[in-house]
């Protein structure tokens, strides 16, 4: 609590019951991540895109002619908040990043809305899941970067514990082969990849 006083000004009491506080719970050590890194690995079942006629006629060609629709994603956001105990801490802007996501909306209903003559401005609300239970990495503009070498330690720590380099480890992931399973840590050594990638493309 006294951290983020320091870093936000916001000054949050820890409530006497917290049984039903478990956002506020999740919503602080986001926060606390993110204060002190500037970057957050977190996790999301789903979601949805807000997509034009024309783009939903895209997308079902790519669907009718491979069998599924996988993009990556990146959604910029002015400002981030997060409820903590009925307090609201700001942290200013992000980049949410999510490397494939898997079309979850069906051909179906596609085809149905589109024969509807959907007008000029009409929308789809489209349906994304994760691939592989993908993480999702959240960027903040505002506060200190975690730096490539402590994320460059961190990937090395991993590859010396499990005996397998970095690469071997990506391959066998994209491949689904069976002996990924055995790695407890296989979601975030792949996050930490992504984030490797991310950040020296800033540097």
């Amino acid at each position: 609590m006294h951290e983020i006083l320091l870093a936000t000004g916001v000054e949050i009491s820890y409530p006497e019951d917290s049984e039903d506080e478990e956002d506020s719970l999740d919503n602080l050590n986001f926060v606390l991540k993110a204060i002190r890194g500037g970057w957050v690995v977190s996790s999301v079942e789903g979601f949805s895109t807000h997509v034009a006629a024309e783009e939903v006629r895209l997308l079902l060609e790519e669907l009718r002619r491979n069998g599924e629709v996988d993009r990556a994603f990146l959604f910029e956001l002015p400002e981030e908040a997060y409820d903590v105990f009925g307090k609201v801490v700001n942290l200013g802007p992000s980049r949410r990043y999510l490397a494939a996501a898997r079309l979850v909306t069906t051909r179906e209903e596609m085809e149905s809305w589109l024969g509807t003559s959907p007008a000029g401005g009409a929308h789809l609300d489209l349906s994304w899941k994760p691939v592989d239970d993908m993480p999702l990495h959240v960027f903040f503009e505002d506060w200190p970067k975690t730096s490539l070498g402590s994320v460059e330690r961190d990937i090395r720590e991993f590859e010396a514990v499990y005996g397998v380099g970095s690469e071997r480890f990506r391959q066998g992931r994209e491949r689904g082969e069976a002996w990924i399973e055995e790695i407890e840590d296989a979601n975030r050594w792949f996050a930490l990849l992504q984030a490797r990638e991310e950040f020296a493309s800033e540097s």
